[in-house]
């Protein structure tokens, strides 16, 4: 049996800072490893993409917590001590959800997740737990959800496009899904309801009535709450494991710990039910992991199961040889992988598999071709003709087309500016729910507009494209009560999000109106100033909106624009345009409407001498901005840029997505800190 090595030391110090139990040669081996030479850049980014920062945080506290390098040391324990209060925050909620439910007679099972933390590892302090993981009967599941909007969560098909699933795609959609996503916007807790543990499309065969009777009371935040049973909980996390083909340190650590913790698991009922319901294999080669990398004891007759496994020894072999690289993807799991086609030991599992991956409809083919409920039947043979003739041939089609193809929705034909006015009406919800977080009073972009644009108090000043706010609530702060602001924005949804945030900050003197920068609502030399941030590069009729610009301008009055410099110099989009169309087949932007529109020098300045401004001025600004290593920085930044192809997603392909914006952007990260470099333009002008 191989055993899980890996070949750096960064490597071995995460593997064996993962080891649930710490002996004293363990921490002697630890503390060998921490030498001046090693690269904690990579250890950081290593534990974070595997998840097992907490637990080897707290081994490196008992081995050699004197050696860490002191900012490496604080960040750890920042994150430590932040996962141990969402942890407790996650079990408190999950609690109070089951004695819900449980009042309505609606029974819930929890796994993973918090529950798992205190199951396995006795401490909510040392595992990560992204969300709230239950199984509903699926009688209930309407139930459920109902209880969940009331608790101020929304299910994530309308939390990412304001759009729920209507009842043909709700009822389809049920038959290959496997769960919801819900999420609460004030506190980012996630919850997914489970109607059974992996999707149709798997040959799920697990035994959910039996797995009903074999739950049990577990304590949790001070209650008992109803979870799987040891046996059952570690099939699941086996399975688990399996199904995202191990890419992640975490579920093995997960088994080796629920192990560990159960001296008296009965090892004849685990591998009883293993074999009954054709899980054997996924049960041998969890535990085969466990042995390789943890040095896992078993009992005889369980290690003569495991190694009797030799297709179980070979997967096992293959994970081990890439257990700790960062750029391990999770595929999709909804694609046919060999992988998953040789972790099944019984044939008709197999072909289940393959045939399910191949003809089942998704939600974007349900949405591609609308038929009623009792045509659905033939979403199987449009899913064929789509994925294998159609989507094929448009990829090898797609450079010959691009730049010449009409903007369409449906079938009808739409000018630029309806389609972006649809665009970023999706994107709104996004753009409002994160505006707080992008944009600060403190925001350096703002700053650097706004003294472009020699704001005074008591101007009237026009800010064009305001979106959710920024710049026009710095402006309000700098005209103060005695100036006016005008935000306009193309999108009335954005403007609502700006109304609220200026309602909250007690700006009276900030007044919202949905306009198109090329047909602006105002009288003649109505403003003192004109601002953009980011918004001029999406003007569809640039020589008509400096037009306006000028024409609702004062003499003598000011015009500040804001533009992204170039995509490579701006890290944070290099990387996301790198990376996500990995995941995301994202239509190729029509003419010269991009963000990166005006990035080289001169570009906006030449139309703006056209049109007659004066004392123009161009300027580069380059900032780095400083994030810590620990936060998942990007998604904010993803949603607003591409929030409505996100539904598209699975469960799984999001965390393989975030897993390679890890891997990404570790060529910034430094000591604990993404040091991400920033360069926008600022043009300035005057209107003679």
């Amino acid at each position: 049996m191989k055993p899980c090595s890996p070949s750096t030391p960064e490597g071995r110090l995460v593997l064996l800072g993962s080891h649930i139990h710490i002996t004293e040669p363990l921490k002697r081996e630890i503390t060998s490893l921490v030498v001046e030479s090693l690269d904690w850049t990579k250890v950081v980014q290593t534990a974070l993409a595997h998840n097992v920062t907490p637990i080897l945080y707290n081994n490196l506290v008992h081995a050699c917590a004197d050696r860490v390098p002191a900012d490496i040391f604080n960040a750890f324990q920042q994150h430590y001590t932040e996962n141990h209060a969402r942890n407790v925050y996650l079990a408190k909620e999950f609690a109070a959800i089951s004695a819900a439910l449980a009042q309505r007679g609606i029974p819930i099972i929890g796994f993973k997740g918090p529950l798992l933390a205190q199951q396995a590892y006795s401490s909510l302090a040392l595992r990560r737990a992204g969300d709230i993981d239950i199984l509903v009967q699926e009688s209930a599941v309407d139930r459920v959800c109902d209880l969940l909007e009331k608790r101020g969560y929304c299910e994530e098909h309308v939390y990412r496009t304001g759009r729920a699933l209507n009842e043909r795609e709700q009822c389809l959609y049920r038959k290959y899904q496997s769960e919801y996503l819900f999420i609460r916007p004030h506190d980012m807790v996630m919850i997914e309801p489970h109607w059974r543990i992996t999707p149709a499309t798997l040959a799920d065969n697990l035994d959910y009535d039996a797995i009903w009777r074999h739950a049990q009371a577990i304590p949790l935040a001070d209650t008992k709450v109803l979870g799987l049973s040891s046996e059952d909980e570690l099939l699941v996390l086996c399975l688990h494991g399996s199904k995202h083909e191990w890419t992640q340190l975490r579920w093995v650590c997960d088994i080796a710990a629920l192990i560990e913790s159960n001296p008296v698991l009965n090892w004849e009922v685990t591998h009883a039910r293993a074999v009954a319901q054709g899980y054997a294999r996924v049960l041998a080669l969890g535990l085969s992991l466990c042995q390789r990398a943890f040095g896992l004891s078993l009992p005889v007759a369980v290690q003569r199961f495991v190694a009797q496994d030799n297709a179980a020894g070979k997967l096992a072999d293959e994970v081990c040889g890439r257990l700790l690289d960062i750029n391990n993807t999770t595929p999709d799991v909804f694609v046919l992988t060999r992988f998953r086609w040789q972790m099944r030991e019984r044939l008709r599992d197999r072909l289940h598999y393959a045939a399910g991956i191949v003809i089942t409809p998704r939600l974007k083919h349900i949405r591609g071709l609308r038929l009623p409920l009792p045509l659905s039947f033939l979403y199987y043979p449009y899913k064929l003709v789509h994925d294998y003739m159609l989507s094929p041939l448009l990829r090898i089609t797609a450079p010959l087309r691009r730049g010449h193809e009409p903007l369409m929705t449906g079938a009808r034909l739409l000018d630029p500016a309806q389609t972006s006015h649809a665009l970023w009406t999706q994107r709104s919800g996004a753009w409002i729910r994160w505006a707080d977080e992008i944009a600060t009073p403190t925001d350096v972009i703002s700053r650097h507009l706004l003294e472009a644009a020699r704001i005074q108090p008591g101007q009237n000043v026009l800010d064009l494209a305001s979106g959710p706010g920024e710049p026009a609530l710095s402006i309000a702060r700098q005209v103060g009560n005695a100036g006016l602001v005008v935000a306009t924005d193309l999108v009335p949804e954005m403007l609502a999000g700006l109304k609220a945030r200026a309602h909250n900050e007690g700006h009276t003197h900030v007044v919202v109106t949905a306009a198109e920068m090329s047909r602006l609502p105002f009288t003649d030399a109505s403003f003192d100033v004109v601002t953009c941030r980011f918004g001029i590069m999406f003007a569809h009729e640039l020589a008509g909106t400096l037009q306006e610009v000028r024409r609702v301008s004062r003499s003598g009055g000011h015009v500040a624009f804001a533009t992204w410099g170039a995509l490579e110099d701006n890290a944070v989009f290099r990387i996301m345009h790198a990376v996500i169309p990995s995941f995301i087949e994202i239509p190729p932007q029509t003419g010269d409407l991009n963000a990166f529109r005006f990035s080289s020098p001169g570009s906006l300045v030449t139309p703006m001498t056209s049109g007659g401004f004066v004392d123009l001025s161009e300027r580069e600004i380059t900032n780095v901005t400083e994030v810590p290593a620990y936060t998942e920085f990007w998604w904010p930044y993803i949603e607003m840029s591409f929030g409505e192809l996100l539904t598209e997603l699975t469960n799984d392909q999001r965390v393989a997505l975030n897993r390679a914006l890890v891997a990404a952007f570790a060529a910034y990260c430094e000591d604990g800190v993404y040091r991400l470099p920033v360069r926008i333009r600022i043009i300035a002008a005057r209107n003679p």
